[in-house]
């Protein structure tokens, strides 16, 4: 009987380990910042001859974002959330004496996974490790103004930051622009003495499709000249988030 008992204890014991389970919080809020990158149309390899000494270097395009965020967590690694950041591009003047620097505002919506859902990593050094890779997909709106000039025919030549010609129809002010913002990234997980997630350190890095050409305030018109690519950019940066208020059961 008693031999019996202890098997039974073992069972259970073995049983219960079999769907461990752990607590972990629901609700994160985030800070984040890093250092745009524009792409919308500058070009430094062809333009006019009076030009050419206009080069691309590597901070000619750079410039700074910053931004807030709230996430709701599904497990604690399946989340949906919303972002507002405040963002400068700034690229020239390039090969054409175009040059802008634009200020804008985005608010993002977005989901967003990472490998520990997919993957059992409790017995693999390296899957443990890789578990806080993740990618999101969001959708959201920007809204703001660059510092382009309207083209003006009485000036002999327009100097940088001036539209350079009467069919370039871009505008100087952007508002609820469609944007699709794609991130891929990597989260280190601080725990709290209980062995929940309590702090988040991201390194991100965002790719954000546009519905407009009208970003950087250039915008040669599509009815003359061969232009159908809209305005992107990409963001490279870190973020922090604590995570705090209900709990959930994860297995």
């Amino acid at each position: 009987m008693k031999r019996t008992l202890t098997l039974f204890v073992t069972f259970v014991i073995s049983l219960t380990g079999a769907f461990a389970q752990s607590q972990f919080y629901n609700i994160a809020i985030g800070v984040n910042a890093g250092m745009t990158t524009a792409f919308t149309g500058m070009n430094y390899d062809k333009g006019l001859e009076a030009f050419k000494g206009n080069k691309k270097d590597l901070m000619i395009n750079k410039a700074p974002s910053f931004g807030v965020s709230l996430d709701y967590y599904f497990t604690p690694f399946l989340n949906a959330g919303i972002e507002y950041n405040i963002n400068q591009l700034k690229d020239g003047p390039d090969k054409h004496n175009r040059q802008f620097t634009s200020n804008f505002s985005t608010i993002e919506l977005r989901a967003g996974a990472a490998l520990g859902q997919f993957v059992d990593y409790t017995y693999n050094d390296i899957l443990y490790l890789l578990r806080g890779l993740n990618m999101s997909l969001g959708y959201g709106v920007l809204s703001g103004t660059n510092s382009v000039e309207d083209y003006n025919p009485s000036l002999g030549v327009n100097p940088a930051g001036y539209r350079q010609h009467a069919g370039d129809i871009g505008k100087s002010k952007f508002n609820n622009v469609s944007m699709f913002p794609i991130t891929i990234g990597y989260n280190h997980v601080i725990y709290n003495q209980y062995d929940e997630q309590k702090i988040l350190l991201g390194v991100n890095f965002k790719t954000v499709f546009t519905t407009s050409d009208d970003i950087d305030g250039f915008n040669d018109d599509p009815k003359i000249f061969n232009n159908k690519a809209k305005d992107l950019y990409n963001v490279f940066g870190i973020s922090i988030k604590y995570m705090f208020g209900p709990r959930s059961l994860y297995y």
